[in-house]
Formats: C-alpha cells, structure tokens, sequence
C-alpha cells in the first residue's frame, strides 16, 4: 500500500526514475504438458521438492507407484525434503504408517499431499491410513 502511494507522489512530482529493460537475459518458459510434468526421480532432492512446489496445485508433478500386483499414477502437491544418507535404489519408496518417502540422491523426498486416480487429495498419514497392507512401492 505504501510503496503504491510513493510511487504515485513521484509520478506527480516528475520524480520517477525509469531503466530500460535488458532483452538479452529473457528465457521461454516451456508449455506445460503432461510429459513434462513427470518428476525425474534421478535429479537432486532440491529440484525435485522445487518441481513439485512449482507445479502445484495444477497442473502437478506426478509420478507412477507400482507395486507388484498393480501400478497407478499419482499427483504429488506437497512435499519436504530429508537430507540423509542412505544406500537404497533412487525411487525406492519407503513406507511406514504415516509416511511416504522416495529415496533421491542425495536423501529422500517426503511427500506430504497426494492425489491417487479417481480419489481426492489427501495428505499422506490420511491415505496411508485407508491402505490394508503397506506393500513395497517403486516410484518411476
């Protein structure tokens, strides 16, 4: 609010200093299509947490769980990083009663909020708590 009211009393003091735009530093941004939008498990877990928060809510980041009996593409809207060592495959996904994590390079991906086909957006711990059996699931 402020800075509108200075603005507008330099404007009417002739005061206002104008820079001309540079037009050599301009990037495209990419049209967003679903292809695009699939999180690439093997980047590191800052670009992917970044992925997923620039892409949320919509269209969203998403990747393919797949457990032995079945996979499913999931929308991924929320998500926290775990910077800790460990010595899994890149997008294996470990899950326990109330968390869902993929294993990046450099730690795990902890998702918060996700979406499954034909279901609402949930966070983790309320899907988690639907599920019979927590069976191994790949990210992919």
């Amino acid at each position: 609010k402020e800075t509108v009211k200075n603005t507008l009393k330099k404007i009417e003091q002739q005061a206002v200093e104008t820079t001309v735009q540079v037009e050599g530093n301009l990037k495209d941004a990419p049209k967003l299509f679903k292809e695009n939008c699939m999180i690439n498990w093997d980047k590191s877990a800052e670009d992917i947490h970044n992925f997923i928060r620039g892409l949320s809510p919509y269209p969203a980041a998403w990747t393919t769980f797949a457990t032995a009996n079945n996979s499913a593409i999931v929308k991924i809207y929320e998500s926290t990083i775990e910077n800790e060592a460990h010595s899994l495959e890149i997008g294996q996904v470990l899950v326990t009663k109330k968390d869902l994590k993929v294993a990046v390079v450099n730690g795990f991906i902890k998702i918060l909020k996700l979406q499954y086909p034909g279901k609402k957006v949930m966070h983790t711990a309320e899907l988690l708590n639907g599920m019979k059996s927590l069976e191994d699931i790949v990210a992919s």
